[in-house]
């Protein structure tokens, strides 16, 4: 039921054998009898669709903090009455005390349940290690294409005998995956490591031989952890019995005031706040307020009658310091707020773009100033585009981190602990900067913290 019929996922269909290897003529012909197309989402930047969701709830009222950390509950008896918090910024502790406690810390819920304040029998549940990788590959195709693995993945529904990867159109480039594990450590110890990829290059080569995957194609790797089902067929393997966690700590601990929710997708993520909403609202003293329906609701910069009619007219008054490219991107990152990005960039201490990107150097200011980015890998990460495919180059960061120098005041010692800072984090993704012939940047770039 969307306004815009562009951005409705369309019905499946199916494709003859002929169809299907004129789209991708280098498949395995021996046994393919045609296939089918279906329609999924795919989220253009993870990190700003969350940001989408803090700047929503702070538009209605919500405090934001970025950068502190829930160390505990604050406990009564056996009511929770707020938190102990951390500044990780002015470094030290404080308390916040409410009516009410949602515990959505995603893999480090369980952390906060299992910790002193919290519940000596709480049992930590399974996470999976979701995990990624994309290669310097133009798009051969506007269509992903699933390929049978060769690790086993027992409760499939498409196939009873090898879980499906997937090469997927990722703007210039093209990702890889979805490899899964069981995961078991500290959630900030979550990395991919190199005979994994070593291992993963193997098998999409021997499921398709015409990829001819080759290591030194791989320019970025990403994974996340997601909550799993029951762990019953070994210690590697994991059932795949993906779903949300809520938990009503009246009826698992009786304890009152805290309600813990584990997301596990952002298609289900309204209807996931809802319920552990209603859990909490139960619990109100007195009468308790209503809680505003909000599925119908847009989120910051997505309230876009019509995408396609959205991007013509940006386009029509599009100023000519700014490339098509780079307008692309902000639309894509922030939607109808984009304009506010476009204005300091009409400023002289606003203008260009950073290194070889097409990111604006006016992104950097914006990110700094209204939308909580601490730290220069907040900017490179998870405000702009920088870093979300490949190492941006050296020059790059160096005029981000300058940029963010001026607005913030930042000492020159603070400038350079944040490059190097960044360089480590984009060290972790395996992030490899493009070569001269790809995008102009040295692949020598890329150095050690």
């Amino acid at each position: 039921a969307i306004r815009d019929r562009s951005r409705r996922i369309p019905r499946t269909q199916f494709m003859s054998r002929q169809e299907v290897l004129e789209v991708f003529p280098d498949l395995d012909q021996r046994s393919l009898t045609g296939g089918a197309i279906f329609a999924d989402g795919q989220m253009y930047n993870a990190a700003r669709l969350v940001l989408s969701f803090v700047k929503s709830a702070a538009q209605r009222g919500a405090a934001v903090a970025n950068y502190v950390r829930a160390e505990g509950f604050l406990r009564d008896g056996q009511a929770v009455r707020g938190i102990r918090a951390h500044d990780c910024v002015g470094n030290n502790d404080f308390d916040i005390r409410a009516r009410l406690v949602l515990n959505a810390a995603g893999p480090w819920a369980d952390y906060l349940l299992s910790g002193k304040s919290g519940f000596a029998n709480h049992q930590r549940g399974n996470f999976s290690r979701d995990a990624y990788f994309i290669v310097k590959r133009a798009p051969r195709s506007a269509y992903a294409l699933a390929l049978p693995g060769q690790s086993h993945d027992r409760d499939s529904l498409v196939s009873r005998t090898a879980r499906h990867l997937f090469i997927v159109p990722w703007r210039e480039h093209t990702l890889i995956g979805v490899w899964h594990r069981l995961f078991a450590e500290k959630p900030s110890t979550a990395i991919i490591e190199e005979y994994e990829l070593d291992n993963w290059l193997e098998e999409m080569n021997l499921s398709n031989p015409a990829l001819k995957l080759r290591r030194e194609e791989i320019c970025y790797t990403c994974c996340g952890l997601v909550p799993f089902g029951n762990n019953s067929s070994g210690p590697n393997e994991l059932s795949f019995g993906k779903e949300s966690r809520l938990i009503d700590h009246r009826v698992a601990h009786h304890v009152t005031g805290l309600v813990t929710l584990i997301g596990i997708r952002y298609t289900t993520a309204r209807a996931d706040s809802a319920a552990a909403l209603d859990l909490l609202l139960q619990q109100w003293p007195g009468s308790a307020p209503a809680r505003a329906p909000t599925d119908r609701t847009p989120l910051v910069g997505g309230d876009i009658e019509d995408v396609v009619a959205l991007r013509a007219r940006a386009m029509q008054s599009r100023p000519a310091s700014i490339s098509a490219q780079s307008l692309d991107a902000l639309l894509s990152n922030h939607g109808t707020e984009f304009e506010a990005v476009l204005k300091r960039a009409a400023l002289p201490q606003g203008s260009g773009k950073l290194g070889n990107s097409d990111t604006l150097r006016a992104e950097v200011s914006h990110a700094t100033d209204s939308e909580m980015a601490i730290h220069l890998a907040d900017v490179v990460l998870r405000r702009t585009n920088l870093g979300s495919a490949e190492h941006p180059g050296r020059l790059a960061l160096e005029q981000a981190a300058a940029e963010m120098q001026r607005v913030a005041g930042w000492s020159e010692q603070r400038r350079q602990q944040e490059i190097q800072a960044t360089e480590f984090e984009l060290q972790r993704h395996h992030a490899v900067a493009a070569s001269p012939s790809h995008a102009g940047v040295d692949r020598s770039a890329v150095t050690s913290p």
